[in-house]
């Protein structure tokens, strides 16, 4: 009875919890199922960095593909392999990926998760096993809103990326006030205005004044809207979110920018502009790299 007890998936996963090995070896030699509640135990330990306790479980039969979500399933979990990447356990990747192989998309899954909490290490790692920077997950974009900046200038260095998703990934930046993120991008050629200068838009809906001054140095027009027939704030210009939600900082600034660019356009030097909107991003990007 007792070997029954200690041998269930709850006494395995409490085992797992507290990273006990001399407990979790006596239940794998008493034939613990590795896999019962849909892999949890291998899971559990790979979301907490517990190296040996993934590596006991390994070798005693885990399967890395006890599919988390699986039509059955209620909730959708992490694969052991996504859960050690989100929180930068590289020896746990190592392990897992050296244990079986892993598909392409497991291997994409996880290394989004990785930019995402900026583990740049792990997302180097999972990159070298097959983990495409490019794809649907937008790593750039997740790395961008976390304001990752090692991670972003890494996904950077990959010249397939796609227009579309370093316009996201400005966009991203501007939304959660990512200023130094969004220095690195503007360096990197993106234009401000992309998108009738959606980051802008972003930026003024979620009163980023900082992300929003940087985007107008740059050529950002506070008086874009969305195309096409906008249904709510998010195709407001920042000029008509400032009126709307009646910002009298995002107004006066904006002000302030347009007056600044008429006197040097009535000037004739609008060369002026360029050097400025450069200035204004390399003061802000304290750590690019590549």
């Amino acid at each position: 009875m007792l070997d029954r007890i200690d041998n269930s998936p709850d006494q395995l996963l409490a085992c797992i919890s507290n990273n006990d090995l001399t407990r979790l070896r006596g239940m794998l030699d008493r034939g613990v199922d590795v896999n019962s509640n849909h892999g949890a135990a291998l899971r559990k330990a790979s979301a907490s960095g517990f190296d040996l306790a993934v590596s006991m479980l390994l070798g005693n039969g885990a399967n890395v593909y006890q599919n988390p979500k699986a039509p059955d399933r209620k909730v959708d979990y992490l694969s052991p392999l996504e859960a050690a990447a989100e929180n930068g356990h590289l020896s746990v990747v190592d392990a897992l990926l050296g244990s079986q192989q892993h598909s392409a998309e497991d291997l994409t899954d996880a290394l989004v998760r990785a930019c995402a909490a900026g583990k740049l290490d792990v997302a180097i790692r999972l990159h070298r096993a097959g983990a495409d920077r490019i794809n649907e997950g937008s790593p750039i974009a997740w790395a961008a809103a976390g304001g990752h900046q090692k991670v972003v200038s890494w996904l950077l260095a990959d010249q397939a990326q796609t227009p579309e998703m370093v316009e996201f990934a400005l966009a991203s930046a501007a939304r959660n006030n990512q200023q130094d993120v969004l220095s690195i991008l503007l360096l990197h050629g993106i234009e401000a205005s992309a998108d009738n200068s959606l980051a802008l838009r972003l930026a003024a809906q979620n009163n980023s004044l900082e992300c929003a001054a940087l985007l107008m140095t740059w050529g950002a027009d506070p008086h874009h809207a969305a195309g096409g027939a906008p249904t709510g704030p998010s195709g407001q210009s920042a000029v008509d979110t400032a009126a709307r939600t009646n910002n009298v900082q995002l107004a006066e600034m904006i002000k302030a920018h347009l007056m600044y660019e008429r006197i040097l356009m009535a000037q004739r030097i609008p060369e002026t502009l360029t050097m400025t909107r450069r200035h204004a991003a390399e003061r802000s990007a304290r750590m690019v790299v590549s």
